[in-house]
């Protein structure tokens, strides 16, 4: 009897539109997704790069726009309880570059909410101060719920470690969006990844965001790794006070 040929790896290529339509190899790990969106509303996981973050984001994003439809043969195409869909804000902080950091999150924002059907985004006031900016969006969403899938959250402070001025520019920007994302009102789900974790600051209020990164559970999803600890003072937040 002949054996079906192995197929190829979906290496480099984290979009699970495209796995799926170049049948590629898929590890399913989706028995855990049900149970992480409905008894979890904001989280973290944090890992190394190359270790299925972003097509992680993907797949939620499949699932949360168009439900699971799109998972034949996938264990979560009989999980799925998710009784709607979402508009799904997808952000990605390794493309979010420039000179004026700022700028380049406000237009990203305002690109990221328009492909989730509020075009009214783009006639947003730009010149605002960045936290009067943010709240034009509590309430250009304030009649649904919104899921949002930050990936590598922390890139625009571990790209500049040995640069101070860039990272604490970086820093004070991201303070205030993170304040406002894991405050906003209509969040459905909030689902951020990344490559580290800034304690002993503000940066991800863990009161309000749960770190899942090794939670028994969970971990799973993105493989095991040996627990990475990273710590900041929180009176000087600096990239020469990150240590191992």
């Amino acid at each position: 009897m002949t054996e079906p040929p192995l197929k190829n790896l979906p290496i480099g290529l984290p979009s699970w539109q495209a796995i799926r339509r170049q049948d590629l190899f898929f590890l399913d790990k989706t028995s855990l997704l049900d149970a992480l969106v409905t008894v979890q509303r904001k989280v973290l996981f944090t890992r190394p790069s190359r270790m299925g973050k972003t097509l992680l984001c993907s797949i939620l994003k499949e699932l949360f726009t168009h439900g699971n439809k799109n998972f034949e043969g996938i264990f979560i195409s009989h999980t799925w309880t998710e009784p709607r869909c979402y508009p799904v804000i997808d952000l990605s902080f390794v493309t979010i570059r420039g000179d004026d950091f700022e700028q380049a999150l406000k237009a990203a924002l305002i690109a990221a909410f328009s492909a989730a059907g509020f075009t009214q985004a783009q006639s947003l006031e730009h010149d605002l101060p960045l936290s009067a900016f943010l709240q034009q969006f509590n309430r250009l969403a304030s009649d649904q719920d919104l899921v949002f899938l930050i990936d590598d959250y922390d890139y625009p402070l571990t790209s500049c470690l040995n640069d101070e001025a860039t990272f604490n520019q970086h820093l004070a920007v991201l303070r205030i969006f993170y304040a406002w994302l894991c405050h906003f009102e209509h969040t459905r789900f909030l689902f951020l990844t990344g490559i580290m974790r800034f304690q002993d600051d503000d940066l991800i209020p863990s009161a309000d965001v749960q770190d899942l990164s090794h939670h028994p559970d969970y971990a799973d999803l993105l493989g095991c790794t040996t627990r990475l600890k990273f710590r900041i003072r929180p009176s000087n937040f600096s990239p020469s006070q990150v240590r191992t």
